[in-house]
C-alpha cells in the first residue's frame, strides 16, 4: 500500500486535515483510488473549507473510476439527495450495485434495510447482514446483541452464508413497491400511514440513536438561548451528516416521500425517546426566532413528519389540542402536518403536545421540513 496514502489515513483518523489532504493529494497522484475518496470527504463534511458537494462528487467519481467500493457507496448517497424519485435514479442504482458488489459493507447493510419491507427477501437481507458482519462492519457488530434480544428480528441472524446480492436481485428489491400504505386522514390537517418504515428500519434508528441521546432542550424565548426544561423531559439524537449513512438515508427518503417533501429541505433528522413520565407539553413547531427566517436561512418549518419507532405500552400519545386529535404510537407509522396555513403565515392551530408515557418508552423520529434547503447534500 502507498506509503502516503497510509499516513493520510492515519492524520484524517486524527484529525489532522490539512496535513491529510496534502498527504493523500500525493497518493492520489500515484493512482491510490482510496485517497480520491478519502479527499471527496473531506470535502462533503467542509473539514478544511465550506462543504462542497461537486467537489466531493468529482474527487468520488475519480475513486469510482479505478474500482473504489466506498466511493460508489458516496456517490449513490449524493444520488439519492440530488434525484425527485431518488430510489428510481439511474445514478443511485448503478452506484448502489457497484457498492455492493465491491462488498462495502456499509451498502450492504443498506441492502438488508431495504430488502427487509417483505418477507420474500428476509433470506438475502439476512445473507447481506452476515457478510457485512463477516467484514467486521462496525455498526453491524455494534447492533448484533441488541438484535439477538429482539425476537422479531430473529430471522436476521438466521444461519445463512454470508454472500454477496446479485446485481439482478438488487433491481428486484429496489423495485418491489409492497402493498399500498394504509394512509388515515385524521381530520383536515393531520395524516397517518401505516406501514412507512419496516420494523428492521425501526429498530435500526433507535439502536443507533441510543449511545448519542442527550436531555431534548427547548428555546428560551427571552434569551435564545437552549435550555433544559419542564416543558420537554425527553431525550433527542439529531442524526446529522457526521451521521452520514446509506440506510439512515434510504429512510429519511422514506419518510419525506411519505411527507411529500423534498428531502434537502429536511433539518437532520431526531429520533427522540420518551422514558417513563417523560412528555412533551404543548408546543408548536414553526419558528419564532425572526433571525431563522431571513432569506439566507432555509427558512420556516413548513411542515413536521414524524415517524413511531416503538409501541408504547401504556400513554405516551400524541395530541393535536385545536384539531381534537389524538395518536397512539405504532411502530413503523408515519404522522404528516402542516405548522403554516396556507397563506405561509404561522398556524397557532397546530398546537400539540407528546402525552406523559406512563408504562414503558416511546421512540420516534422526527424530521422538519423548510420553505428552502436546509442541506449541503
Amino acid at each position: 500500500m502507498n506509503e502516503d496514502f497510509e499516513r493520510g489515513r492515519e492524520a484524517f483518523g486524527l484529525g489532522q486535515y490539512s496535513r491529510a489532504r496534502r498527504l493523500l493529494e500525493r497518493a492520489a497522484t500515484a493512482g491510490v483510488g482510496a485517497a480520491f475518496t478519502d479527499l471527496g470527504l473531506i470535502a462533503l463534511n467542509g473539514l478544511l473549507e465550506a462543504a462542497d458537494r461537486k467537489q466531493a462528487a468529482k474527487q468520488f467519481m475519480e475513486a469510482a473510476q479505478r474500482n473504489d467500493a466506498e466511493a460508489h457507496y458516496w456517490l449513490a448517497i449524493l444520488a439519492l439527495t440530488e434525484a425527485k424519485d431518488p430510489l428510481a435514479s439511474d445514478a443511485f442504482r448503478k452506484h448502489f450495485v457497484a457498492a455492493i458488489q465491491g462488498r462495502f459493507s456499509g451498502a450492504l447493510r443498506a441492502f438488508a434495510l431495504l430488502a427487509s419491507r417483505d418477507s420474500q427477501f428476509y433470506a438475502h437481507a439476512a445473507s447481506a447482514w452476515a457478510q457485512a458482519v463477516a467484514l467486521r462492519d462496525p455498526v453491524a457488530e455494534h447492533l448484533r446483541h441488541a438484535i439477538e434480544a429482539d425476537t422479531e428480528l430473529a430471522w436476521l441472524l438466521a444461519d445463512v452464508a454470508p454472500q454477496t446480492p446479485s446485481a439482478r436481485l438488487i433491481e428486484q428489491v429496489l423495485e418491489w413497491r409492497g402493498p399500498a400504505a394504509k394512509m388515515l386522514q385524521l381530520g383536515p390537517y393531520v395524516r397517518l400511514t401505516r406501514g412507512v418504515l419496516s420494523p428492521l428500519a425501526c429498530f435500526y434508528l433507535r439502536a443507533i440513536a441510543a449511545p448519542r441521546l442527550a436531555p431534548a432542550l427547548v428555546k428560551d424565548p427571552r434569551t435564545g438561548a437552549s435550555i433544559r426544561s419542564p416543558l420537554r423531559t425527553n431525550s433527542t439524537a439529531p442524526l446529522g451528516p457526521d451521521n452520514a449513512d446509506l440506510a439512515i438515508r434510504l429512510i429519511e427518503i422514506h419518510i419525506a416521500q411519505n411527507a411529500g417533501a423534498n428531502l434537502q429541505h429536511a433539518e437532520a433528522i431526531a429520533v427522540l425517546c420518551y422514558r417513563s413520565g417523560e412528555e412533551y407539553k404543548p408546543h408548536r413547531d414553526y419558528l419564532v426566532d425572526a433571525k431563522e427566517l431571513y432569506s439566507d436561512r432555509p427558512g420556516q418549518r413548513t411542515r413536521t413528519a414524524f415517524c413511531y419507532l416503538s409501541a408504547v405500552d401504556v400513554g405516551g400519545e400524541t395530541e393535536f389540542l385545536h384539531w381534537n386529535q389524538r395518536v397512539s404510537p405504532e411502530p413503523g407509522a408515519v404522522v404528516v402536518f402542516d405548522n403554516v396555513r396556507p397563506d405561509g403565515q404561522p398556524d397557532p392551530d397546530s398546537v400539540h403536545a407528546g402525552l406523559p408515557v406512563q408504562a414503558g418508552e416511546k421512540w420516534l423520529a422526527t424530521m422538519w421540513f423548510r420553505e428552502r434547503p436546509a442541506r449541503v447534500w
